[in-house]
């Protein structure tokens, strides 16, 4: 049989119908099919979680969360409660505004505060709370429009929730809490009854009564009662520093007498065409240079109708350039004339820098000469008092010989070294006074006319007497004849004779540079105005030493009255004083002994080491040396246990003060005065400063804590001394309440008492005993 080869074309298809055979059912029934498939994945994924909830509830344990009682019922919190209490509690910020209101978490933070918010979702479901989803869409489409939101979708996102749905499932639960909490909040008591008990709460009246020295009055008295005549208040003056001078405000403004030149404008006066070929060649002034010396309110801007002219103003540029040049050649000029002084002074100069390098040295010199006479006093001294005490030691006779010499010999080395730097000081002095008449004899006004040779417009004059800067602001009035100016206080401020400024300045008829010729940096104010700032220094200080000493005199006499009333209770201090002394003192030895014996065992140990066995044996010789000083540890402990009696016999001599006050305020001159009953915070009121004397704004300031009985004192404060007494002290009554007071704490009461209930009324703790909240204990459970 012959082999045939296999055919290479494919096998003809066999007919397919789609609606038969196997796969026929599916292609018929391909749609329900897939929609069935599709609802039934998303009902999968959006039931998922119940179904797990459902299943859990029918086969896994139910755990108990706890019970509350509500309405005269006790119900059971669910798993749903705390679940959305946790999802409330974090989601606070998120929620509408006002449809819960605030709660207070405890210490627990959020846990606790969830647990809160279970307990009210299951009471207000208890009682009958359910939210109107209108009203919950209300609450939303209000926040929607609030944060100008587009859709309710994109403020849901936006604050952070899944769906729209859960957005409005947690609102309406939290609208479902917020009512429950406002029906109970609608208890708290608003009315004007309730605000006056709150403004009496606590609050307490107390009447004193105080011993007061007051040196203000003492003041005044000394000054009516004054016999002090101008001279002896001249003679006081004389004797205080210059600090204390300066604080009782005695002088005046500084003076000083002035050398002035000026170039002045006007016809026929400084002309800048002069100096174009010097100080003003080739210099241009730009707009901002003139404008930086436009003021607005200066006088030389207005016309005659008193209208200011404006910068632009042809007028005004013209004056300006004119005040800029004349200012540049001044400034040239006042420069060269400094130079010049500088040059005649600087042989006078260098005679100053001469003799105040001979004063130091000569400072030096007889430092060190003081020092050795100082030194051998010393030793005099010294050998002198043994020699009283053994009159016929021959040595110490001979040494008291030899050092009287030594010292005598010092004394008057020091001597010629004080009288050396004396003269030097005076040399010194001399040189100064040198200088500064020749500065005062510089030629000014004969310079100036040599620099200013052929130029018009200048003029040097001298004021006839000193003058102060209020003075020397208006130059015509001085006698000078050159405007008024801005720069008479950097005048006044110069204090050597000689000095010149340090540059020009412009006034309002030209421009000007000046030499102080003579300076008074610190002139007395006239008399009419000297003395009664002299008497008020004076009888400050006497009346302020004055008050010192009493206050000082008081503390003694009322202790010493007080004393006088507490007798057994002194002798009682008295009888354990020693008692006291031999406790403290039994106890530092046997704490010492301890230490050497604990030394002593530890110096025995085997295996110290040397570094161990020198630290212990330093710790033992320390202790022991320190059980050798026992006497001087008595004498300090006897010191101490003095002090600490006097202490206490002090504090309870306060409790005395009361009964004394009156006799100690006699001895001592003390004004006794009474106050109160007064609220004891009277100093918390508008206007205490102005309503109420010192000694009262002092007592219900700084002392308005004061127990019934309870004494202070004396105390010496802002130049007055106080022995303070609280006489009595009681509850705050209606009648010592102002109306301000009673307006204040009415204003907004209602709201404030609604926010006092919410932090107060919804903590965990209320909540566990309003509700009668029982958890169970361990993992308490039921099989379902």
């Amino acid at each position: 049989m012959s082999e045939q080869p296999q055919a290479n074309e494919s096998a003809p298809e066999e007919t397919f119908d789609e609606l038969t055979g196997v796969y026929g059912w599916f292609r018929r029934h391909q749609k329900k099919l897939l929609y069935t498939a599709g609802l039934f994945t998303l009902l999968t994924f959006s039931i998922t979680g119940s179904l797990q909830s459902l299943v859990g509830g029918m086969f896994l344990k139910d755990i108990q969360r706890g019970t509350i009682e509500v309405g005269g019922q006790r119900e059971k919190l669910t798993a749903e409660d705390y679940e959305y209490g946790g999802l409330l509690s974090r989601s606070l910020g998120r929620l509408p505004p006002g449809v819960m209101l605030g709660v207070k978490a405890g210490e627990g933070g959020d846990s606790e505060l969830a647990e809160v918010l279970a307990i009210l979702r299951r009471a207000a479901i208890i009682e009958g709370f359910e939210p109107s989803m209108a009203e919950v869409d209300k609450a939303i489409e209000f926040t929607r429009e609030e944060f100008k939101v587009e859709t309710t979708a994109q403020l849901a996102t936006r604050s952070g929730f899944s769906s729209t749905q859960e957005f409005r499932i947690l609102v309406a639960e939290a609208m479902r809490i917020g009512m429950y909490q406002r029906l109970q909040v609608l208890a708290a008591d608003t009315s004007d009854a309730e605000v006056m008990r709150m403004v009496l709460r606590n609050e307490e009246k107390a009447a004193y009564r105080v011993a007061v020295w007051d040196a203000a009055k003492r003041q005044e008295q000394m000054l009516e009662e004054s016999k002090l005549t101008d001279e002896e208040l001249t003679s006081w003056l004389e004797d205080q520093n210059e600090g204390q001078k300066g604080r009782m405000g005695v002088y005046a403004l500084p003076r000083v007498k002035l050398r002035v030149a000026a170039a002045l404008f006007g016809e026929g006066q400084f002309d800048a065409e002069q100096w174009k070929d010097g100080v003003l060649k080739d210099v241009d002034f730009g707009a901002d240079q003139l404008r930086a010396y436009y003021q607005d309110g200066d006088e030389r801007w207005k016309d005659e109708d008193g209208n200011v002219r404006a910068f632009d103003d042809e007028s005004v540029q013209a004056e300006l350039t004119e005040m800029v040049q004349a200012e540049q050649v001044m400034n040239d000029l006042n420069t060269k004339l400094r130079a010049k002084l500088d040059e005649i002074t600087k042989p006078l100069v260098d005679k100053v820098a001469e003799a105040q390098t001979d004063f130091d040295n000569a400072n030096e010199s007889r430092a060190k000469t003081l020092q050795e006479k100082l030194t051998k006093e010393q030793v005099l001294a010294k050998a002198e008092a043994k020699l009283e005490a053994t009159p016929e030691d021959a040595e110490l006779q001979g040494a008291v010989t030899k050092a009287k010499a030594e010292a005598e010999a010092a004394a008057a080395s020091d001597f010629a070294e004080e009288q050396r730097l004396q003269q030097m000081e005076a040399g010194v002095e001399t040189a100064k006074a040198a200088v500064a008449t020749a500065r005062v004899d510089f030629d000014f006004a004969g310079e100036l006319a040599t620099l200013t040779e052929g130029k018009t417009g200048f003029s040097v004059k001298e004021t006839a007497e000193l003058f102060d800067a209020e003075k020397l602001a208006d130059l015509d009035e001085v006698g000078l004849g050159f405007g008024t100016w801005a720069s008479a206080n950097a005048a006044t401020a110069i204090r050597e004779p000689g000095q010149m400024g340090f540059g020009p300045s412009s006034t309002s008829k030209g421009v000007v540079c000046y030499q102080v010729l003579e300076a008074d940096p610190t002139p007395l104010k006239p008399w009419e105005e000297l003395k009664p700032l002299i008497q008020d220094a004076y009888f400050t200080k006497k009346a302020t030493d004055e008050v010192i000493e009493k206050n000082t005199a008081m503390k003694d006499v009322v202790l010493r009255l007080a004393k006088e009333q507490m007798p057994d209770f002194i002798q009682e201090q008295q009888d354990g004083r020693q008692a006291r002394i031999d406790e403290d003192l039994s106890k530092w030895e046997s704490e010492v002994k301890a230490e050497i014996a604990k030394a002593e065992q530890k110096l025995k140990t085997p295996g110290l080491g040397p570094r161990g066995k020198k630290l212990w044996e330093q710790h033992l010789t320390s202790k022991q040396t320190e059980l050798k000083g026992k006497d001087g540890r008595k004498l300090s402990i006897e010191s101490r246990v003095d002090r600490e009696i006097d202490s206490e016999v002090r504090a309870e001599a306060l409790k005395h003060y009361g009964a004394v006050l009156d006799a100690a305020a006699k001895e001592t001159g003390f004004e006794v005065m009474e106050f109160g009953p007064l609220p004891r915070k009277l100093s918390s009121r508008p206007r205490f400063s102005k309503a109420y004397d010192k000694t009262t704004q002092y007592v219900y300031n700084m002392h308005n804590e004061l127990e019934e009985g309870a004494a202070t004192g004396p105390i010496y404060q802002d130049r007055s001394s106080h022995v303070i007494v609280c006489t009595s002290v009681a509850p705050l009554a209606v009648a010592d309440v102002t109306r301000r007071e009673f307006e204040l704490l009415r204003k907004n009461f209602a709201r404030r008492q609604m926010d006092s209930m919410l932090l107060a009324a919804f903590t965990q703790e209320e909540l566990a005993a309003r509700y009668q909240l029982e958890k169970p204990v361990g993992d308490q459970v039921d099989e379902q």
